[in-house]
Parts: C-alpha cells; structure tokens; sequence
C-alpha cells in the first residue's frame, strides 16, 4: 500500500517526486515535477550501490530542489536484479525515513509496459524483461498497468523458461486472435534482440522497445496510481513492509535448496 504521511501534503498538489530504477542492466535515476521528467541519469551496470546516490544529488541540484522539498520517491522493486533491487530499495526507504516522504513501489514489469508519451493506460500491455539463465520474466496486464497496480497486481507476472514461453505466447497470440483484440495488446519488450524472435509468434503486432532509462516510467506510473488511490488510502508509515518483487528465489537461496544436508 501507498504511505501518505502527514507532512507530505496532498498527492494532488504539485509534486517532486524522485524515481529510482536499479532492478534492470539499464539503471537510472529521474527527478519528475508533476509527473513530467526535469532530468534523468543513467546508471553503469554492476556499480549502482557507488552511482546511485551521486546521481539523485546532481539530479536535485541542476534542478535547485532540496532533498526536504521531495513529495514522494518512487521505486522498481522488481523483478530484476536482485542485487540491483536491494541497492534502490534500500536507498529509497532510507530517504524516505529521512525526509518523511511516501515511498512508492511499482513492478518493474508493469513500468516496462506503461505507454508512452501520455502516460500509463487501460488498454491491455504485455512486457517482456531478459532474466538471464535463458529465462524471461512476463507481465500481462488485461486493464492497463495502473489498473493492476491499484489492485496490487491482478495481472499476471511470472519468469518462465525460454521455450516455454515461446510456446505460451503462441497460446496467448491465438487467444487474442480469437477475441478480436490482438491489436489493442501493447508490446514492450528488452532486450531488442526479443523482437524478432516475438515477432514470429505475433505477425503483424506491433513490437514497441522502450527507452532505454526507465525510471521516468517508473516515476509516472506511481504518481498516477498514487493520485487514483490517495483518497482510499489510510495514514501511517508503512514504509518497512515495502519488499522485492523478486518473483523466482535469488540465485544463492535456490543453489543452498539443492545442497546436501549435513
């Protein structure tokens, strides 16, 4: 759930919001005022933890904000790295104990797959992020990605292994073949390499790559759902309940399920 602190104001009033994006081999950090991007740094892969904070003061400072002036923060907490997932959520927790701001968490995926430039819709997206280890991680969202992040996540998101999802998306192109609605299905997907390979299995469908920072997306997309939900949204800080979305164990836990016990 959204946190809205008491000394935060209104997530209707002009709002600073700082997005931090480390859960993909593309980080980057975005000062938004009013959900448009005032500056963006990208992040260099495998140092975020060392980047991250340098970044988010030049981004306030060639903006003149103070880190006190923030509304809000607004985090990818996966899936993706899991190495790169703690270093933004940590950061992002951490500044908002400080500041006293809410501190947003929003899917990786489902950031990946809001439309671009009006912001996220409605209509239905699918996003498609590299897991490594010949493994893809899927979102599927029927309602747009604002509609399942306001009802936490009622798409569909899960890491599936390369021919088995190659096989799901031939199901899934004959299913929305069948309802006559292939077409309204937005595509986002990275690496670029998976384009073609998607377009095989989706002739005719447009595949869309996006930007390659994705913190601006991530910034928009948790200021939308943050001003959709305020008013339901009870006070109080629950910033510590705030977890990855690691979807699949990291790398360690699964190697340690498999040793032999002792």
């Amino acid at each position: 759930m959204v946190t809205i602190m008491p000394n935060s104001g209104s997530a209707f009033a002009p709002v600073w919001l700082l997005a931090l994006e480390t859960a993909t081999d593309r980080g980057s950090a975005a000062l938004l005022h009013e959900g448009r991007p005032v500056g963006c740094r990208g992040l260099e892969p495998g140092a975020y933890s060392m980047q991250l904070i340098p970044a988010m003061d030049a981004l306030l400072a060639e903006a003149g904000v103070r880190r006190q002036e923030l509304n809000a923060i607004a985090v990818a907490h996966g899936p993706g790295s899991f190495t790169g997932v703690r270093v933004g959520l940590t950061l992002a927790k951490g500044l908002g104990e400080v500041t006293g701001v809410p501190v947003l968490g929003v899917s990786t995926l489902a950031a990946l797959a809001a439309a671009e430039p009006a912001g996220p819709t409605r209509h239905p997206a699918l996003a498609i992020l590299d897991a490594a280890r010949n493994e893809v991680y899927c979102g599927y969202y029927p309602a747009g990605p604002v509609e399942c992040e306001i009802r936490r996540r009622t798409g569909a998101e899960a890491a599936q292994a390369g021919v088995e999802f190659l096989t799901g998306m031939k199901l899934l192109a004959d299913r929305l073949r069948e309802l006559g609605c292939s077409e309204a299905v937005a595509l986002q997907v990275w690496p670029a390499e998976f384009a073609p390979i998607l377009q095989a299995h989706l002739p005719g469908r447009k595949i869309l790559i996006p930007p390659k920072e994705l913190a601006p997306r991530v910034g928009r997309l948790a200021l939308t759902v943050w001003r959709q939900t305020a008013g339901a949204l009870d006070a109080g800080d629950d910033r510590l309940a705030l977890d990855a979305n690691y979807i699949r164990r990291p790398d360690a836990e699964a190697l340690t399920t498999h040793l032999p016990s002792r």
